[in-house]
């Protein structure tokens, strides 16, 4: 339904601004405006704070409900918004649990977004700062039909919501291509590193050196997929057959609105494969201090936790098999081992203070 307007202001611009939010906030009717108001002139938005607007909207029961709502007029407010559609819903609700895990990975996705934008990189296991949750805190607005729309807003964190739209927008485009299938299995890469460690020998390029100049894309995509992981499992929740026929929206809005993605059921498993997606990178010899060793069961494989010398940092050896839990065994309790490993890349990506590393032999 076409939005009604009648705000009360010294200055058309506000009257504009509110405009273009309102469909969004999914309002019908702005009553009152009340702050400071000054025009904004047409080619530069000037931040005014202060300004309180109470919104009319209609609820389920067809009476109309009141809320006051605060703006900083002038400023682009980032939004984003999670528009659930088919048998997901029910009457225009959703499971408590879809909802709770729909802001929970939105969160998540945010605050990794915003360590990629303040610091130019995530690494393995970082976390925010105490001062900094409230830079990363959006404010969720009441659910509208449709469905289900669940939409967020937050003034200042355009940044935040660009970086996050930029590390969606590969990932989709190649779900969206369909057909992404892995051409070869960890283990069949397993076999070729090994050839290859068997060959080179001593001249196995060291740790040390691949630290000194990694490959310019690794840290990018790492730092990327670390905000895609959680986007993916938030579209992952229509995956399930039971919710055939469901799709999932995002809209997301930094510094422009960006297309919106839209995830069926066919996207969001094609999405899931391109962001799980794994490879051996290229052999590395490394000393290492083994920390536990774990030799698995028949539904897990063995693996082991490692201190990598180089980088001072624990990380995770995966170990194809029993054989090379037995291999590596009479090191345990050594004060370093050299080993020949593979990197494990995920979506393209890497870590290399902490990212996981695959056994290939005791050099």
């Amino acid at each position: 339904m076409k939005a009604l307007y009648r705000v009360c202001t010294r200055g058309t611009g506000i009257a504009n601004h509110l405009r273009k939010r309102s469909h969004f906030l999914g309002v019908s009717q702005v009553e009152r405006a009340e702050g400071p108001f000054s025009p904004l002139p047409e080619k530069r938005r000037v931040p005014i704070v202060g300004l309180t607007c109470t919104l009319q909207a209609p609820s389920n029961d067809g009476l109309r409900r009141k809320s006051d709502h605060a703006f900083l007029v002038g400023s682009t407010m980032a939004t984003f918004s999670v528009h659930f559609d088919g048998p997901i819903t029910t009457e225009h609700r959703l499971p408590l649990r879809v909802m709770a895990k729909t802001y929970e990975h939105m969160q998540r996705a945010i605050d990794r977004a915003y360590l990629l934008d303040e610091y130019g990189e995530v690494w393995k296991n970082a976390r925010l700062k105490d001062e900094q949750y409230a830079e990363t805190e959006f404010i969720a607005e009441w659910p509208r039909e449709g469905g289900v729309i669940l939409d967020a807003i937050r003034a200042g964190a355009e940044g935040i919501i660009d970086k996050v739209y930029g590390a969606i927008r590969p990932v989709f485009e190649r779900a969206t291509q369909q057909g992404l299938r892995q051409a070869e299995t960890i283990q069949t890469q397993i076999g070729q590193r090994r050839e290859y460690v068997r060959g080179m020998g001593d001249r196995t390029m060291t740790f040390d050196q691949l630290m000194e100049n990694p490959p310019e894309n690794w840290q990018n995509a790492y730092s990327e997929r670390s905000i895609v992981k959680e986007i993916d499992q938030l579209v992952g929740q229509i995956t399930p057959d039971r919710h055939e026929g469901s799709y999932v929206e995002l809209t997301l809005q930094g510094r422009r609105w960006y297309p919106r993605f839209q995830f069926t059921q066919l996207v969001a498993r094609e999405f899931h494969s391109a962001a799980s997606w794994r490879e051996l990178a290229a052999p590395v010899v490394v000393d290492v201090k083994i920390r536990s060793l774990d030799s698995g069961n028949k539904f897990v494989r063995p693996k082991a936790k490692i201190l990598v010398l180089a980088t001072g940092r624990e990380v995770v050896l995966h170990l194809s098999g029993e054989q090379d839990f037995y291999q590596l065994h009479p090191y345990h309790t050594a004060d370093s081992v050299r080993l020949f490993v593979s990197p494990v890349l995920e979506a393209g990506g890497y870590d290399l203070h902490g990212g996981d590393l695959q056994f290939l032999a005791v050099a």
